[in-house]
């Protein structure tokens, strides 16, 4: 969970305008005093569109102390601060040969560094820097991280707009027998909705919705609700809801609220997967199994895993032993997460236990403690 935290920490540093990082939730390794005064390091490694970026980051007592991205092993820019001069940014061949009057434009986009800004973000939205474009869209568009508490935006958006999404949805809510008929979205004039007194409020939403920046609100049913702009430019409010049959075989409208637990966890994944079938995007999902009954997590996992027509790439974290199957994974996609006598969360791959046994039962091995990364519990007296 703390490295999909992490990054969606560095996505929301690339694709929002960040200030100030004194309230962010960035605290350096607390377990350990020769880590008080080091920098917290993240290095993301990704391809889009055929190209290999390497984006890293470091930052210490919430100022951002380095920042480089190489593209195919070429230093596109490095971001160094600098005790005497302040920030320093150096520039690699890729950026330099390919815009017209460089020297004369780089200086107005330094201006606006600061503190808490990355690079990135400053110029990856500039379509004079070509070479900063795929980066930003895959962090921006191609990078999707699901929480437990994702609020299904992907869901109104393409049901509203998407007619494959939609059929394709109904298709596997019925195979999953949830008891749903099928999904909607009810919309309401955003103006109305929210009052007078939440104007400025909207006049908020619309600048972000603008930036590409999507925001919820609760309404007074508990419900959450997304801004959407229709095709003549007005802005709405959407929720989702579910319907089912009663006896009367009439459609009888659900509030997600109104859902259970797991219900509302299945209809967090599904968008996701879907996503990662039909577009190129790196899908991370955390606590897949929360709430969901084994037989419905291993449904959906072997669904998408034998699907080879599937355009994206999925990361999940799950504790259940029992998604632990060869007919799904490769024994180099199963990594395990341990602490060290330091209390240092360490991550290592099945394929270092690799065995010439190919009827190895991956589930019964890790129960029984080959791999490490199980609790060890002594008795407990309650």
């Amino acid at each position: 969970t703390n490295l999909m935290k992490g990054l969606d920490f560095v996505k929301n540093l690339v694709i929002r305008d960040v200030n100030d990082l004194t309230h962010c939730k960035l605290e350096p390794f607390l377990l350990n005093h020769k880590y008080f005064n080091q920098p917290s390091t993240f290095i993301v490694e990704f391809l889009i569109n055929g190209n290999e970026y390497i984006y890293e980051l470091k930052i210490k007592r919430k100022i951002i102390e380095k920042e480089e991205l190489y593209k195919n092993n070429k230093l596109v820019y490095r971001r160094e601060l600098k005790d005497e001069s302040g920030t320093r940014i150096t520039y690699g061949s890729l950026l330099r040969s390919q815009i017209q009057g460089f020297n004369l434009i780089k200086p107005y986009f330094e201006k606006q560094i600061n503190d808490a800004t990355t690079f990135l973000h400053l110029i990856g939205q500039n379509e004079v820097f070509n070479e900063l474009i795929e980066p930003y869209i895959w962090f921006k568009d191609h990078l999707m991280i699901v929480h437990d508490q994702q609020h299904y935006n992907t869901y109104v958006w393409e049901l509203m707009h998407n007619k494959e999404f939609k059929e394709y949805l109904d298709k596997l809510i019925k195979k999953l027998e949830l008891g749903i008929e099928r999904l909607d979205v009810e919309v309401y004039d955003a103006e109305k909705f929210l009052g007078e007194n939440h104007k400025q409020k909207l006049n908020d939403m619309i600048l972000d919705y603008k930036k590409g920046i999507h925001h919820n609100i609760v309404g007074t049913d508990e419900c959450r609700y997304q801004l959407l702009k229709t095709t003549k430019g007005q802005y709405h409010l959407a929720k989702l809801v579910t319907i089912h049959k009663d006896s009367n075989n009439r459609d009888q409208i659900f509030n997600l609220t109104e859902e259970s637990k797991g219900i509302q966890n299945i209809l967090r994944l599904l968008p996701c997967l879907i996503a990662a079938k039909f577009r190129d995007k790196t899908v991370i999902i955390d606590e897949f199994n929360d709430s969901l009954h084994e037989n419905l997590a291993l449904a959906l996992i072997s669904s998408w895993s034998e699907d080879k027509s599937s355009a994206g790439q999925l990361l999940i974290n799950a504790h259940q032993s029992s998604l632990l199957d060869p007919k799904i994974w490769r024994d180099d996609e199963i990594w395990f997460a341990e602490k060290n006598p330091e209390n240092q969360t360490m991550l290592y791959s099945l394929d270092e236990f690799r065995s010439t046994n190919k009827r190895i039962d991956w589930q019964d091995a890790y129960i029984k403690g080959r791999y490490g990364a199980i609790p060890c519990v002594t008795k407990i007296n309650f």
